[in-house]
This record gives structure tokens, sequence and C-alpha cells, in this order.
């Protein structure tokens, strides 16, 4: 039974880490985590303790949350580089015609914006 703890104590410490490296954004973390975590959840299929088993539930809801976060972040910073590299290309714009008429970047930098 001791065993048993022992291992949704390695859970639960390995849920908690992963949340901290989600929050600081040190992803170079998650590898060995989600290892940890997968090895935890293999136990859990025989665990009887319904109180920590909610507790499990509970910080995997909470990582779940926090990645989905993190992922829309990283979209919405792919979706800006996208921008300012377009921006670099140029403006494309419409004519009165609706057809689209591209103006040149202008000279300097485009570092200097930011």
């Amino acid at each position: 039974m001791q065993e048993g703890n022992a291992q949704m104590e390695a859970l639960e410490q390995a849920l908690d880490q992963t949340y901290a490296s989600l929050r600081s954004g040190d992803f170079s973390k998650l590898p060995g985590l989600i290892e940890a975590t997968e090895t935890g959840l293999a136990s859990v299929a025989g665990l009887a303790d319904v109180a920590m088993i909610k507790r499990l539930q509970r910080l995997a809801d909470r990582n779940a949350r926090c990645l989905q976060a993190a992922a829309k972040g990283m979209r919405a910073a792919r979706r800006r580089v996208t921008e300012v590299m377009a921006a670099r290309a140029g403006l494309k714009t419409y004519n009165g015609q609706g057809q689209t008429h591209r103006i040149g970047p202008q000279t300097g930098t485009l570092k200097a914006r930011f």
C-alpha cells in the first residue's frame, strides 16, 4: 500500500512541476515530466482512494487549462511574427476598383517600430 502512495505522490509532484514549468515558460522540462506523469498514470488504474483520485483530477484539469492557455499564447505569437514578416515585405492595399496594390517597404529597419 505504501508503494501505491509513493506512486501517487510522485504523480502529484510531476503534475505540480508540470504546472510550474508551464507558468514559468520553461518548456524544456516538459518531456521528462510527461514521462513521469505517464508512469504515474499507469499506477492510477487500481487506485481506490477517491479523495486522491479527485485531487489528481483537479491537478490534471488545472494543467490542461494552463496548456490550453500556453498554446493560445504560442498561436498569437506565431500570428504576430507572420504579421511582422508580411509588413517587412510591404503593405498590401486595395485601389478604388478593388484590385490589390502593394506598397514597398519603407527605408530603415523594421525593428525601430518595436
